[in-house]
């Protein structure tokens, strides 16, 4: 262990103060797990860290809103279908505000 703290470059003290900031985490392994996961990322120095979580949170936001939006055309498509089989026709469809072209909603939404 002394020569892994040799290798770093760190002194007892700090690995000491390291381990004592774990112990009193609300979440230790996680901290653990989440400092092992910096240690792997090598080609992405310490100090650029917190603006590639950054944008990865905003790739991830940006999924989530295309997602929701393919699942609401995709809720748009099964309504239509279903008035499809109903018999509905673009006269019916018109009056309840729906398009008789797939996946395009009414302006009167």
């Amino acid at each position: 262990m002394n020569n892994y703290i040799k290798k770093l470059g760190a002194g007892l003290e700090q690995i000491e103060t390291l381990i004592a900031n774990i112990t009193i985490s609300k979440e230790p392994q996680k901290l653990i797990d989440t400092a092992n996961q910096i240690a792997q990322i090598t080609i992405i120095p310490l100090d650029k860290i917190p603006d590639h979580i950054k944008r990865q949170q905003d790739d991830d936001e940006e999924i989530e809103k295309a997602g929701a939006i393919l699942e609401q055309k995709n809720i748009d498509i099964q309504i239509i279908e279903e008035f499809k089989k109903l018999g509905g026709t673009s006269e019916v469809w018109s009056l309840h505000g729906i398009s008789t072209y797939p996946c395009i909603r009414s302006t009167n939404d």
